[in-house]
Formats: C-alpha cells, structure tokens, sequence
C-alpha cells in the first residue's frame, strides 16, 4: 500500500529525503536518454527482422532450385532471390534510418517540479533508566 493511499505522511528521515532526490534524478536522467535508448533498440528490431526475412529468401530459393525443372527456373529463382534480398534491405535502410532519426529527438514530458519543504524531523526522548550494575547510564542523542 503505498503512503498517498492512505492519507498518511510519508516517513521522516535524513535518508528518505536522501533516496527520494535520487529516484527523482533517475527518473530525470532516464526521460532525457529514453529516446536514444528507444532508438537503438528498433534499429537492433529492424536488423533482426531483416535478418529473418534475408534466411526465409534463403530457404525459398533453395526450394525453389530443387524443384527446378530446367535452366530457365534457375535464373528465376536466382532472379527473385535478388529482388526478395534487394527489397529486404531497401525496407530494412528505411526503417533503420527513421529509428535513428528519432532517437535523436528532444525528449518529451520533462517538467520541473517545485522542491518540497523540508520536512519536521522526528525526536528521539530516552526515559532515565538504571544500568544493569546499579549506574546510570549516560546516553546523549545528537
């Protein structure tokens, strides 16, 4: 259940001031790189689609060149086989070209939030208490 739910106050602590600043600064951090990161990897997307496509041609023409019957379905196969290649890679330079363009776009959706007032920290009271020997123990608390 998280604190917003419900309608408590978040903890009061050095450290979770420290680590909430952190996980807005990752937050931050990761807006401005997600574009590049998006980027790169449809360009890794487009160069294993085109790989797949490049093997199924593959396979096609030796299909094709086993169940020829003379020389002309050879140059065929040969023929379709370079045009089947040819368009992979032209869609494939395409695709590649337009993920690299937007992995160089601004990112979007980066807002500058006002820092919240510093909170009230909590108190520690320490009752007076006697030691186990019969002293008083002297405990001072920053």
């Amino acid at each position: 259940m998280s604190f917003g739910a419900n309608k408590t106050k978040a903890p009061t602590s050095p450290a979770h001031d420290a680590f909430h600043l952190m996980f807005e600064t990752a937050d931050a951090v990761s807006l401005f790189w997600q574009p590049f990161f998006k980027g790169i990897g449809r360009w890794q997307l487009e160069l294993a689609q085109a790989g797949a496509k490049h093997g199924r041609a593959t396979i096609e023409f030796g299909h094709r060149v086993a169940h020829a019957t003379n020389p002309v379905d050879i140059v065929d196969a040969q023929v379709f086989y370079w045009q089947q290649v040819g368009q992979v890679y032209s869609d494939a330079n395409q695709h590649i070209t337009q993920a690299l363009v937007r992995a160089t776009d601004r990112p979007a959706g980066i807002e500058i939030l006002p820092v919240p007032k510093k909170r009230q920290h909590d108190t520690l009271r320490i009752e007076e208490r006697t030691g186990p020997h019969g002293y008083d123990l002297e405990r001072k608390v920053a």
